[in-house]
């Protein structure tokens, strides 16, 4: 990554300040008026925070350019993972907040998300493909998809009516943990991220901190019509999934980004990390 000179460095983190203080304005709204206190408001916050994941890479792609360092193999299987939960969400209410917020806000953040994920999707596909790197892009994700379809078919859990529900919104939850794969792939393999690719992966990491807090803590319920609870063992392997994969990134995307300072300061040059 290019380094930053002085002005532009304090630009980028003027955008990237008065984002999360939006975000911060809007979260505390939200969960004032629209939430009744309920400890599944967790799974809406870590929806809300999943959405500020996308909405980073929106600004960067906005302010840069420039679509470096954005596996587009993440960003499928994101969306993928998006349209199976609210196909669940949507219509079923197995698995939405009891809190107030899960009768439109959490619908409504995964909803924002979706949005947000096709559109960077399509601006990779058109606006800019010339700054995709494909050949970076070379994780294979075909295996890791069909798992989370057989383990949701296998150790999907009974809290909705609809089999196929069930099945998706666990396949749905696996497919979350493997979405982050692609992206650790090409940073490790390849070196190739930014500080906005950084705050993605970090925010996106925070919220499946914040989801797993939740769905940890009541994976019991899961034992609903079956004789061994499975499907809550099948929930807490998944976050451990992901929690280990975003502690991954976050060690290689810290020694990268130290290496790079080191590198910028023996050149004497100007780096923002």
């Amino acid at each position: 990554m290019a380094s930053d000179g002085p002005s532009s460095s304090s630009a980028r983190h003027g955008v990237e300040a008065l984002v999360y203080s939006l975000f911060a304005v809007m979260v505390i709204l939200v969960f004032r008026f629209f939430s009744d206190g309920d400890a599944s408001a967790f799974i809406t916050l870590g929806s809300a925070v999943q959405t500020l994941a996308f909405l980073m890479l929106f600004v960067k792609m906005q302010r840069t350019g420039s679509a470096g360092g954005i596996s587009v193999k993440s960003l499928q299987m994101s969306a993928l993972t998006l349209m199976l939960r609210l196909s669940c969400t949507c219509v079923y209410n197995g698995y939405l907040p009891e809190d107030t917020t899960g009768q439109h806000v959490y619908q409504l953040c995964e909803l924002v998300s979706l949005v947000l994920c096709l559109t960077l999707l399509a601006r990779m596909h058109t606006t800019y493909k010339a700054s995709c790197n494909k050949e970076a892009d070379s994780c294979a994700v075909r295996w890791m998809i069909i798992a989370a379809f057989v383990v949701g078919f296998l150790a999907h859990g009974r809290l909705n009516y609809r089999r196929h529900a069930n099945v998706f919104w666990m396949s749905a939850l696996w497919l979350e943990g493997f979405a982050m794969v692609p992206q650790i792939w090409m940073m490790a393999h390849h070196g190739e991220t930014d500080s906005y690719t950084g705050h993605w992966v970090g925010c996106s990491f925070i919220s499946r901190l914040v989801a797993a807090a939740f769905w940890m803590s009541v994976y019991e319920e899961f034992d609903y019509k079956v004789s061994w609870n499975y499907p809550g063992y099948s929930v807490c392997l998944a976050y451990v999934l992901q929690v280990l994969l975003g502690c991954d990134f976050m060690w290689h995307y810290a020694k990268m980004m130290m290496s790079r300072v080191h590198s910028s300061m023996s050149a004497g040059v100007s780096f923002s990390v």
